[in-house]
């Protein structure tokens, strides 16, 4: 029986699981997981910590986040550990299912091996996060293309935009003439990553909808390289 877990897994450890571990943490009901299993504190940590195949996924996850953030730069990382932090929160909401959870956290584990640590001279390539994808392409006389995809884990929402972004600037303007007519999505480097806003039209009310969004849907956030 597996009786502690590795340093590297300690140090991301309260980013795969919502609680506090360490080298004395209590074997898991079927399997050590990345979190103390006697201070489960919902459903979800509580079944998989009494499932061997989440509770070694939820292992795998924890292992590579420590790789990552190992290889990372510091800007980077933060957006890593905010995204996993949003993750988590879709994850506790599966109260439990267990076919639910080994979806989830399969999904989580491929996007985690997807993240490409390579240095990007500039805005193009793939990008993600926990709830969406960005796309940014060079486009013809100097433009970019920008494509957003986002989604509620729970099906509660969805965002979808594609715009045009002049170059030019130290960051990307983007503009859509079909969804979002006079919306700004706004994309800055940090560092290794992208950080996305949203900006509403002159004369908009603050905190209007997006309307490339359905209700309460949103794309701002930090995305990710991923190839």
């Amino acid at each position: 029986m597996i009786r502690s877990v590795s340093a590297g897994l300690l140090a991301a450890c309260f980013l795969a699981g919502s609680v506090a571990c360490g080298p004395g943490a209590a074997p898991a009901l079927a399997a050590p997981a990345s979190f103390d299993c006697t201070k489960a504190h919902n459903a979800t940590e509580r079944a998989i910590c009494a499932d061997a195949g989440l509770s070694a996924r939820d292992l795998e996850i924890a292992g590579t986040i420590a790789g990552l953030l190992r290889r990372l730069d510091l800007v980077t990382a933060k957006i890593l550990r905010e995204d996993q932090a949003a993750f988590l929160a879709d994850r506790n909401e599966q109260q439990g299912d267990r076919a639910g959870l080994a979806t989830a956290l399969a999904a989580r584990s491929a996007f985690l091996a997807s993240i490409d640590p390579a240095p990007r001279a500039d805005f193009a390539g793939d990008w993600a996060n926990a709830r969406g994808r960005l796309v940014v392409r060079r486009g013809d006389a100097g433009s970019w293309t920008v494509e957003v995809d986002a989604r509620d884990p729970g099906g509660l929402w969805t965002c979808r935009f594609t715009g045009t972004a002049k170059a030019g600037r130290p960051d990307l303007a983007a503009e859509s003439r079909e969804t979002a007519v006079g919306w700004t999505v706004r994309i800055v480097r940090k560092a290794g990553a992208l950080q996305v806003s949203v900006e509403v039209p002159d004369g908009g009310k603050p905190g209007a909808p997006f309307p490339a969004c359905t209700e309460r849907g949103s794309v701002a956030g930090g995305y990710l390289p991923v190839k």
